[in-house]
């Protein structure tokens, strides 16, 4: 892989129980770029994410992340799932959510120092958070918790961010916010994002990965309606959304 090139995807299928999820995919994803993923439920978006962070292992073909293999690559990548599972009743603060961040890095089982602290809360403060930190996470609103999920994921200084339907239960206003933030953060690491919303899509990137078990990249001035029906199976519209002046 060139140092261009973040992801690669060669001749990738994915079957589950006799099933084929992902079809002879091949595409790849530029360092330093702002990229979404597309397509309909059940299409097969979630897992070419898995696929990148070697959850899952291609039927056949080749996958290469950050220059390694998947599983060598791990722990330079960010990764907010779709869904988190919590127990509201838990007692767990916004800090305690970012600090789990870290727990994939092999760290010794105990108390987290000063330092990693600090670390923490930095993630915390390029998300605008910074002043929730000791909050219960299950008090936020469904924005807040996002930005708090995208801090956890950024607390290891990531090379790629991948964010599974980052804008799920999130009002327009967020979204706008969080989009823009991504956008700003691919200057300096590259951003992969699965969502549902087209209309946004095309304000942030050039490029869009279609998944629906093919997997194709269109430029986001070729996101016509004809591409849009063959993607979803069905008649789509999108419809644009604009900041507010």
């Amino acid at each position: 892989m060139t140092e261009e090139i973040a992801v690669s995807f060669h001749r990738v299928n994915f079957t589950y129980t006799g099933s084929p999820v992902i079809v002879n995919a091949t595409f790849s994803i530029p360092h330093h770029t702002f990229t979404t993923i597309v397509g309909p439920n059940g299409g097969g978006k979630t897992t070419i994410i898995k696929l990148i962070l070697g959850l899952l292992k291609p039927t056949r073909g080749s996958i290469e992340v950050l220059g390694t293999t998947p599983e060598n690559a791990r722990p330079f990548i960010g990764y907010m799932p779709q869904h988190l599972h919590f127990d509201p009743h838990f007692p767990a603060t916004v800090m305690d959510i970012v600090l789990m961040g870290l727990l994939k890095n092999n760290r010794p089982i105990g108390p987290f120092g000063k330092k990693t602290r600090e670390k923490a809360m930095e993630a915390l403060t390029r998300l605008g958070m910074e002043k929730f930190a000791h909050r219960h996470f299950a008090s936020l609103s469904g924005g807040q918790r996002q930005r708090v999920l995208i801090a956890r994921a950024l607390v290891t200084d990531p090379e790629l961010l991948l964010l599974d339907e980052p804008t799920t239960n999130v009002d327009t206003v967020a979204e706008i916010d969080l989009f823009d933030l991504l956008s700003e953060m691919s200057e300096r690491m590259t951003c992969v994002v699965v969502t549902h919303d087209l209309g946004f899509v095309s304000q942030y990137v050039k490029e869009v990965i279609c998944v629906n078990r093919e997997v194709m990249v269109h430029d986001t001035a070729h996101l016509t309606g004809d591409v849009v029906t063959k993607l979803y199976g069905g008649s789509v519209r999108m419809v644009q959304h604009r900041h507010g002046g």
